[in-house]
């Protein structure tokens, strides 16, 4: 041993290279124990259900599991609460070390509002596909004077005059403004229809028109079941 000592005190070099080594080897493994410890190596949490609760009682859930949690997204659901949580990754009963994150979707907590696409001077048809597309409801459908039938003249919302590019609340009742197809004055019955129910009152057709005013009548049966023939009078 007394020999090795000295060895090293003559060959200071050697010594060095040697301390060096030894010293490189004992970094490396106390960078992988911190390493160890730091990511929590072996421990492994049930990550819980979160979905349908609010964020404040989900944050609480996952911070007693030893989780860290980070919304990432909001979106808007009719069906779900405002604010609940709607997503969650990663999902439930998966295995995750302790402290991970876990990244939510929350439900917004206002009423998404959307742009009012163009409706006006379309065809009533044409207007309610794109409306309705875009998750408004036509909840009434007036009938105004104007020789463009089953044109719209104007998208109402609580009375008021709606222009394309206003943002209003997704799920919006809307009133539509039809021109009637005449210039004449609307009646009260046929002033507004509710949706689905017919807009325009039937006309008798061209073929009934003309019987009714050439005083045509349908031919009548007598008593004993024989069928009597009219003759129909034209008047020039």
């Amino acid at each position: 041993m007394k020999k090795l000592i000295a060895f090293f005190k003559n060959h200071k070099i050697i010594s060095n290279i040697l301390l060096i080594i030894i010293t490189g080897c004992l970094l490396v493994w106390l960078t992988f124990v911190g390493l160890d410890v730091y990511t929590h190596h072996g421990e492994k949490e049930l990550v819980p259900d979160v979905k349908n609760l609010s964020e404040e009682m989900a944050a609480q859930l996952l911070e007693g599991r030893g989780m860290q949690y980070d919304i990432v997204d909001s979106v808007y659901r009719r069906d779900a609460p405002k604010g609940c949580v709607v997503d969650q990754y990663p999902t439930a009963g998966s295995m995750v070390k302790k402290g991970r994150r876990i990244y939510l979707t929350i439900n917004a907590k206002s009423t998404q509002m959307i742009a009012l696409p163009a409706a006006k001077d379309m065809s009533l048809r044409q207007a309610k596909v794109v409306l309705e597309g875009a998750e408004f409801v036509i909840d009434k459908v007036s009938l105004k004077p104007s020789e463009y039938k089953d044109l719209v003249l104007g998208v109402y919302y609580n009375g008021k005059e709606v222009e394309e590019g206003e943002r209003l609340p997704i799920g919006s009742k809307l009133e539509l403004w039809v021109g009637s197809g005449s210039n004449k004055p609307i009646s009260e019955t046929d002033m507004a229809t509710t949706e689905g129910s017919d807009v325009y009152p039937e006309t008798p057709t061209e073929t009934e028109s003309d019987y009714s005013e050439s005083g045509y009548q349908e031919p009548a049966q007598n008593n004993s079941g024989d069928t009597e023939t009219f003759e129909e009078e034209l008047v020039f």
